[in-house]
């Protein structure tokens, strides 16, 4: 991709004086593949630890996020309590 000198500026309407800029862009055209282990297919009265596992190797390090908390590098969640869990 090649932006042309006048087209380049910043947030302060700044414009690139010299040559026009360029870029290399990949795409990643790839679903990532995520599954789920540890999910019992009976009824608990013990924790059960959950693990999130991913193919994609495009995948950021802090995308991953259980339930309502934050997006970060866990793996695994531990759960403790009855219902949905996602």
């Amino acid at each position: 991709m090649t932006l042309p000198a006048d087209k380049v500026s910043d947030g302060a309407t700044n414009k690139n004086a010299a040559s026009a800029a360029s870029a290399t862009i990949t795409v990643d055209t790839t679903n990532p593949t995520c599954s789920i282990s540890g999910n019992p297919s009976s009824w608990q009265n013990t924790d059960v630890t959950l693990t999130l596992s991913m193919t994609d190797t495009n995948v950021d390090s802090n995308g991953y996020k259980w339930d309502s908390g934050s997006y970060g590098s866990t793996k695994t969640k531990t759960v403790s309590t009855n219902g949905l869990h996602t």
